[in-house]
């Protein structure tokens, strides 16, 4: 915690946080990253690749990074977010990093992913609009910081539907695609549910993120399994 009110204080006390934040960020970026089998992405056969949660953070890293890693044309990016606001930003620096001023190929859709109605009809529009999606990464939370009894149940169920639910939705409906089923196209598609620390160990004030993390720790290695079986 700051020492006083003064900013240098406050700079100095959150400056290794800052700094092992930026960290594990790229950190985690690369890791998700290395999970996926390593394959060439070709402008005959493009890859889409829908992101959640990928205005900002990790999610917009990795959408800069698969634009850099690969040839133009052969990724189309779908980044969901519940920021609209930050639609043009995101759309401007992944045009800086693909180095054409013209590229087209991300488009942004503006949901908010706690509401399975609004889950669905944008999943719906987006396969309407660019066909099956091909990789899907759900990387959308929300972390709030609160004691338990400084909670309503309707807050904390907002973060089990955001950070879970919402997981679980977009699971099923990328499962149900009838590509998946087909043997020649199956290759093609990864499902990369990104996860944290807080879904194997807890602290305060973090109750009702670390139950959503859980949750995810035990659908994603159930689904796991039956995936194998």
């Amino acid at each position: 915690m700051p020492r006083s009110g003064c900013p240098m204080h406050f700079l100095f006390d959150f400056t290794p946080q800052i700094l092992l934040g930026c960290v594990l960020l790229w950190w985690t970026s690369s890791w998700v990253l290395g999970c996926l089998p390593k394959k060439e992405f070709t402008v005959e056969r493009r890859t889409n690749i829908m992101i959640t949660g990928g205005a900002m953070g990790l999610g917009k890293l990795l959408a800069e990074t698969f634009v850099r890693k690969h040839e133009t044309g052969s990724v189309n990016l779908i980044v969901v977010d519940v920021r609209g606001d930050l639609k043009n930003e995101l759309l401007n620096d992944i045009r800086t990093v693909s180095g054409n001023a013209q590229f087209k190929h991300a488009t942004f859709y503006e949901a908010n992913l706690a509401d399975t109605n609004q889950t669905k009809l944008v999943w719906d529009q987006i396969v309407k609009d660019h066909g099956p999606v091909h990789i899907l990464v759900n990387n959308h939370a929300i972390c709030v910081g609160k004691r338990v009894d400084e909670h309503t149940i309707e807050r904390f169920k907002l973060t089990m539907d955001i950070n879970f639910n919402s997981y679980v939705h977009l699971t099923m409906l990328f499962m149900a695609q009838s590509s998946i089923k087909d043997a020649k196209e199956a290759g093609r598609f990864h499902l990369v549910n990104v996860n944290s620390i807080a879904g194997h160990m807890t602290c305060q004030r973090n109750a009702d993120y670390s139950a959503s993390k859980f949750a995810l720790t035990g659908f994603t290695d159930a689904l796991r399994q039956e995936l194998e079986f």
